[in-house]
């Protein structure tokens, strides 16, 4: 699973980078930006707290949720489209699935999401 969870983020890059040439919206900036910010979110996954751990899960898919929203926003929308999006939700998704703390993620983030 872990190996899925790095492979579905090498692939949200990747298509992020694929889209740099094509783009005005975004930068190298905003992709290494958004790179960061997924590996916070596993890396604040792998780092759970002994108590309130299914709390801290929902609490980091918000935070990370809204800061890519936000990134998204500083980019004319243009960072986030609805396909990737899809990837990001599939990459989420895996990761909270691993921690086996919030089985009905998927639906949290697909109503959170705006992209």
């Amino acid at each position: 699973m872990k190996k899925q969870i790095k492979i579905l983020m090498r692939q949200v890059i990747r298509v992020l980078e694929d889209g740099l040439s094509d783009s005005d919206a975004y930068s190298q900036d905003d992709i290494d930006c958004c790179e960061d910010e997924l590996n916070s979110f596993l890396e604040q996954l792998r780092n759970l707290p002994s108590k309130e751990q299914r709390d801290y899960v929902l609490e980091v898919v918000e935070l990370t949720l809204q800061t890519l929203e936000e990134l998204n926003t500083s980019c004319d929308e243009g960072l986030i489209d609805s396909e990737l999006g899809d990837d990001l939700c599939e990459f989420m998704v895996a990761a909270v699935l691993k921690t086996g703390l919030v089985a009905n993620i998927d639906h949290i983030i697909e109503n959170r999401r705006k992209w």
